[in-house]
């Protein structure tokens, strides 16, 4: 009997113990993988990397933007780097770090919004092309398409007018500064003109389509007609549509050899 007492007590012990070791023994944390730790590491580190990057980028904008109102509302004499950093609310030192010196902000200004107008421009010129291409040659040289072209290409060049004055007025007066103001640098100026010939070639590409016999001299009195009216609507405040259209109309007549 003594001995079966023994043997009942040594393995309630045995249990007792083996429960309380499988109760206190630690789970270890799952370790990440070598992959998702890489993939932790990356996303953790690349995120303030863009954020401070697209920062930069808003503020050089918002910089660029100011350039732009103050030429508009000022003139292009009040450009300084201390009216710039007032007028786009940021430190005077961020100016010297973003640009080296007033003419590469200047440079700069005109880069950004001619880059900003340049989609406008490129399906503006897209839906030209695309409404001549419905005619052939011959057909663009009968009495009745001509009339056709004269009033769709009017129509397309006084809305295209009127939306830039509304719009980009910014824009277009630095355009004109750039261009005509006597007191730029010559290096600004020629890029003005260099951006003028760029807008000159797709009116020379149209003239030469409606069968223009100097169509380089006609592209260059379409474009002018179409920046005057676009400096009078700025210069006068008012937008009168009916004589944007009035003149595009005359000037598309003339050039497609039609009478009023």
């Amino acid at each position: 009997m003594f001995v079966h007492l023994c043997k009942l007590s040594l393995i309630g012990a045995l249990s007792y113990t083996g429960a309380c070791h499988h109760q206190q023994q630690p789970q270890m944390p799952q370790q990440p993988s070598a992959s998702s730790a890489g993939q932790s590491r990356k996303t953790s580190t690349a995120r303030p990397g863009r954020s401070r990057r697209a920062q930069g980028e808003q503020t050089r904008n918002n910089i660029l933007e100011a350039v732009l109102r103050l030429i508009h509302r000022d003139g292009y004499r009040a450009v300084t780097h201390r009216s710039v950093a007032k007028e786009a609310g940021v430190n005077y030192s961020l100016i010297n770090y973003y640009f080296a010196n007033l003419d590469e902000l200047l440079e700069q200004a005109l880069h950004y919004q001619v880059s900003r107008g340049q989609a406008e421009l490129t399906d503006t010129w897209k839906q030209v092309f695309d409404y001549l291409a419905q005619f052939t040659a011959a057909e663009r040289r009968t009495l009745a398409v001509r009339r056709q072209l004269c009033d769709h290409f009017a129509q397309v060049a006084t809305d295209y007018v009127v939306r830039q004055i509304r719009h980009r007025p910014e824009g277009l007066v630095m355009e004109m500064t750039f261009a005509f103001e006597l007191s730029v640098s010559a290096e600004l100026r020629a890029l003005a003109m260099r951006y003028r010939n760029r807008y000159l070639e797709d009116f020379v590409r149209l003239c030469r389509l409606l069968g223009s016999r100097t169509p380089e001299v006609d592209a260059q009195l379409c474009l002018g007609t179409l920046q005057r009216l676009e400096y009078e609507g700025l210069a006068s405040g008012r937008v009168s549509r009916d004589n944007i259209h009035r003149q595009m109309h005359r000037q598309m007549a003339w050039l497609l050899g039609l009478r009023d």
